[in-house]
């Protein structure tokens, strides 16, 4: 009965069975086998007693191994199947690194010869973060409207990444998602990469109760008010100091200064093309550990996330479902 039922299972071959030692009375006495099946899955346990256990390890065909892998990577926790391929991740952090840090390429000097004016502009423009302090107080510093837009789109785009926290509990990286988050305002790429090459894929919903960054990241207004912040951040750049910079007409050629004179300004707008080439990478993952949706509504949140740069991964976060208990 057993050996049918492994030969049915694809467990056993009909070749391995050909090859089968003959046990005495004596030995079939001593041995013990069971076999349980379950949801359509075969769980087998076989004892010998007399030590022929190298038996069974014959026995098991190229076809059979074939199926007992597919078995035990069905069974494997999520948290130990490979993310995405790591070698893109990491590569694209290497060219990203020695393009913007280490080269000439782009304007400006590189990061080994950076000069005080580089540290002032870092200065006055997280003094302007999100534009709180030139709306509130006249002695804000004056910058470039259009310098000061693509800073803050920059530290928006990566707060998007807060509303994926919850990936960080089951992903194998020590410290999960938070140390990366923490950084990714201040670091951007340089800290987001990195954890998209480390991480394992998994699809776990985490534990409760949730840690206030994974309730943070799981309020459906992240996306929305991310999305005003750029939006205003876009009309900053567009109409703000004009008794500083001039009207509409100058701000092309604004933008096109800062661009070919600042590095960092350069950075940052590198900085939003890789998060929009990276930005759905969490996402496959992260619908898996969630409330079950159509296969069109599926759709429409992939495609989202995937081929509308920023404002796609804002209506992702808004239109996503609750977590799974």
């Amino acid at each position: 009965m057993l050996l049918k039922l492994l030969l049915s299972a694809g467990i056993l071959s009909a070749d391995a069975l050909s090859t089968a030692p003959r046990f005495s009375p004596h030995t079939q006495r001593k041995a013990s086998h069971s076999a349980t099946v379950k949801d359509g899955a075969v769980s087998m346990h076989v004892s010998l007693i007399d030590g022929r256990s190298t038996w069974l390890y014959r026995c098991i065909s190229a076809g059979s191994r074939r199926s007992a892998t597919s078995l035990m990577s069905e069974d494997l926790p999520s948290s130990s199947r490979p993310s995405p391929p790591r070698a893109l991740a990491w590569g694209a952090w290497f060219f990203y690194f020695s393009f913007l840090f280490v080269s000439n390429v782009p304007p400006g000097p590189n990061v080994f010869s950076t000069g005080p004016e580089f540290y002032d502009a870092v200065r006055d423009l997280s003094l302007n973060f999100f534009f709180i302090y030139p709306l509130i107080d006249a002695a804000a510093p004056v910058c470039n409207p259009m310098y000061e837009a693509i800073f803050n789109v920059a530290i928006a785009h990566s707060l998007l990444f807060f509303g994926f926290a919850a990936d960080g509990r089951h992903s194998g990286v020590p410290g999960g998602f938070t140390p990366f988050l923490a950084a990714m305002p201040f670091a951007t790429n340089l800290a987001y990469l990195p954890y998209l090459a480390l991480r394992n894929s998994n699809d776990a919903p985490p534990p409760r109760p949730l840690t206030a960054l994974e309730r943070f990241g799981e309020s459906r207004w992240l996306g929305p008010a991310v999305g005003l912040i750029v939006i205003f951040a876009f009309s900053w750049g567009i109409f703000a100091r004009e008794a500083d910079f001039g009207g509409l007409s100058s701000r092309v050629s604004l933008l096109i200064e800062v661009l070919s004179t600042e590095r960092l300004a350069y950075a940052l707008s590198v900085d939003v093309v890789f998060f929009s080439i990276f930005q759905s990478w969490l996402v496959p993952d992260d619908l898996k550990r969630r409330e079950p949706v159509t296969s069109e509504e599926r759709t429409r949140l992939l495609a989202a996330a995937r081929y509308v740069p920023l404002f796609g991964l804002c209506w992702y976060l808004w239109a996503r479902p609750p977590l799974r208990e």
